[in-house]
């Protein structure tokens, strides 16, 4: 993961203060709160622009528009670039969700949390919990639950491997929510050993496992072995980080299901079809190293993407609808910025 988010927490009081004061524009201080309390632009729910769509029976189709710059043009270049795509895939409906009522008050439950904890203003939108050791917050309308230790990091207080890592954050999963939901992620995701210098602005920076203080680990569900991508920083569905003595120091959870119903097949359609739709139906769901090259990539008039793999997979949107999907990768480009790693979605109808 190389770009969840940390940052240094601010005090109990003050935030209860503020989110009393503030409870009717609660969204908009959650989103500050959780965006600024250590510094977490690596590990934090970055802010692309999610393309939410209020939705009825059916679904709503998959909206691609830059709703910030919806002139925006995109180039791909190709290349040589060629895909071995099957001729049709299965359309689902998430028939449970991962984040729910349910998972919210589990979660909150088997962290420690207590009913004094929890906010008199919680609702069936939101839930939000805090005490002097860690805050969470579940939303089943923004489709995702954030746990954060308030306690400080400690430095490095021995080395964990990135296999070790991998055996830690399964068993917390599956302590919290069962053995059923790793059989639905990535076996092999992606950790990263981070080195977080407290009371300063700086990002982790990725180091070696003998210095690092904090060990991220990004799950992406699966759907049929092809990913599944939210609107997380990189499409992970789970993201968690822990500090060298072994305790959880962040649990993230982005969309995700339980179960899943089959609408019938879908035909694949061409890479040349993809290469002409791309250009105007194409979304990023990727981000950029930091805020101020996002928001140039995000403005820009023109962009540019030098294509490197295609394949397929699925979108899961914030409503929980969940689309088949063309994944283009690449390296994007525009003015004024450095050229960056990026993934596109594509929607198959």
């Amino acid at each position: 993961m190389t770009k969840p988010n940390l940052t240094t927490p601010k005090s109990k009081k003050i935030l209860w203060i503020i989110f009393l004061f503030l409870v009717i524009v609660i969204p908009y201080l959650l989103g500050q709160f959780f965006t600024g309390r250590q510094r977490q632009n690596a590990l934090t729910i970055p802010i692309i622009r999610p393309t939410i769509t209020a939705t009825k029976e059916p679904p709503a189709p998959l909206d691609t528009t830059n709703p910030f710059n919806p002139e925006q043009k995109l180039v791909f270049n190709w290349g040589a670039v060629t895909a071995d795509l099957p001729p049709t895939i299965i359309d689902y409906t998430n028939n449970l969700p991962f984040v729910n009522a349910n998972t919210i008050t589990t979660m909150a439950n088997k962290l420690g949390f207590t009913t004094l904890e929890k906010s008199p203003y919680s609702d069936d939108k939101f839930s939000l919990w805090n005490n002097d050791h860690a805050t969470l917050f579940g939303s089943v309308e923004q489709n995702q639950i954030l746990f954060n230790s308030n306690v400080p990091l400690p430095g490095h207080l021995g080395s964990i491997s990135k296999d070790e890592a991998v055996v830690l954050a399964r068993s917390v999963i599956s302590g919290l929510f069962g053995e059923n939901i790793l059989t639905t992620l990535d076996p092999n995701p992606e950790v990263k050993h981070l080195l977080l210098i407290a009371d300063t602005e700086d990002d982790p920076a990725e180091t070696t496992p003998d210095k690092a203080n904090l060990i991220n680990v990004n799950f992406q569900q699966t759907i049929d072995k092809l990913p599944l991508l939210s609107q997380s920083k990189k499409g992970e569905t789970i993201s968690i980080a822990m500090d060298t003595s072994k305790k959880l120091h962040l649990f993230y959870i982005y969309g995700g299901y339980q179960s899943l119903k089959s609408k019938g097949n879908l035909q694949v359609p061409s890479v040349s079809k993809l290469i002409e739709i791309a250009p105007t139906k194409a979304m990023r769901i990727s981000y950029s190293k930091d805020i101020p090259s996002e928001s140039i990539f995000t403005d820009a008039k023109v962009i540019n993407i030098k294509v490197e793999s295609i394949g397929l997979g699925y979108f899961q949107r914030s409503d929980q609808t969940i689309f088949p999907v063309f994944i283009v990768k690449g390296i994007m480009s525009a003015r004024n910025a450095d050229p960056f790693p990026a993934t596109y979605i594509v929607p198959l109808n």
